[in-house]
């Protein structure tokens, strides 16, 4: 960067992570997370301290609460340098910004209490993603994976073996952006649907004024986002993720400096696999409605034990039963 040894050494001093400690922080030093201000009503405040006591006095939910942090995400180093230098017109252009955008999985609804809502991981960490400034939103959209876009509809129990030659993502390939209040629409395809259209309509009824763009023209280095602020990005008609800008920095030469390796995945969420309600054992490929073969009225099941169970030995049929394929997003992303 060009700075001399004195110039980073004032630099180190006014903007370490001391000069940025105030009050009693220096007599504390950070012993202990149980010290709380007496005259701080705060809603935080007061959940981190319901919290600290119910780990003290119920062994049941402090070994609860260490299982969900325990080994949640998988990392990778996927931008350091490689062994083979990249190209000229495969090297990124310099300077340039990497930005890291969180991807939330879906979230999940469960009538109209909120409170269950927030609680059930509606707002779970999916993936990170690291996209150069450079480059286009149509760029990280195709980079994103959701088992949505494989998903393949219909009853198959007549015919469990029928060739299956089109999922959601090759019929249903409209999706948008929405960051500070502008819509930004995937038009590649001529009949791709414009999402924003119904809801800038509505919106202006109400005084409310938002913007349309197209998401292929549009690139990183064009957008004025927030660190921290939560944005929206919607596919699949319904199927809403929650996006987030989680660091903006320079290119640097310690990192891989192919642009073809980008945008890439540099964090990655555990996923627990379905398994089978018989064999408990194999991941589930088939989901069964009003099965009489099975324990409940929905059910999973791997292809082995679906086919022994809902079959005879020419393929028959057997019973009143719903089938559908079933991917796994453990298996399938």
């Amino acid at each position: 960067m060009n700075v001399d040894d004195e110039t980073l050494k004032n630099l180190s001093q006014r903007c370490g992570e001391y000069s940025l400690r105030c009050g009693r922080e220096d007599q504390l030093k950070y012993q202990s997370v149980d010290l709380f201000p007496e005259d701080i009503d705060l809603v935080t405040v007061n959940l981190q301290k319901n919290d600290i006591e119910k780990r003290k006095n119920y062994p049941i939910y402090r070994s609860l609460i260490s299982r969900r942090q325990r080994n949640r995400f998988l990392f990778t180093h996927m931008l350091s340098p490689t062994h083979n230098q990249p190209s000229p017109e495969d090297r990124i252009s310099t300077p340039d910004a990497i930005l890291q955008v969180a991807l939330y999985k879906p979230s999940k609804r469960i009538g109209n209490n909120i409170t269950r809502t927030l609680s059930n991981d509606s707002a779970s960490l999916e993936n990170v993603y690291a996209i150069l400034g450079q480059q286009k939103l149509t760029e990280l959209r195709d980079r994103i994976r959701c088992v949505n876009d494989v998903l393949v509809t219909g009853d198959y129990s007549d015919n469990p073996d029928l060739n299956i030659s089109l999922c959601a993502w090759d019929v249903f390939k409209s999706g948008t952006f929405f960051i500070e209040n502008v819509f930004y629409d995937d038009t590649r395809q001529p009949d791709n649907l414009k999402y924003s259209k119904e809801i800038v309509e509505w919106a202006a009824k109400s005084g409310i004024e938002y913007q349309c763009k197209t998401m292929e023209t549009t690139k990183f280095n064009e957008l004025t986002v927030r660190i921290g602020c939560p944005y929206l990005y919607l596919h699949q008609g319904n199927c809403e993720h929650l996006l987030v800008f989680s660091d903006i920095r320079m290119v640097h030469p310690h990192d891989n400096l192919n642009i073809n390796e980008y945008p890439c995945v540099i964090q990655r969420s555990n996923k627990r696999r379905t398994i089978c309600r018989v064999c408990a054992y194999a991941s589930a490929r088939w989901r069964t409605v009003e099965s009489e073969h099975a324990l409940n009225s929905t059910s999973f099941f791997c292809d082995a034990c679906f086919r022994s169970l809902h079959y005879d030995k020419d393929g028959k049929k057997l019973g009143n039963f719903k089938a559908y394929k079933y991917f796994d997003e453990h298996t399938v992303l």
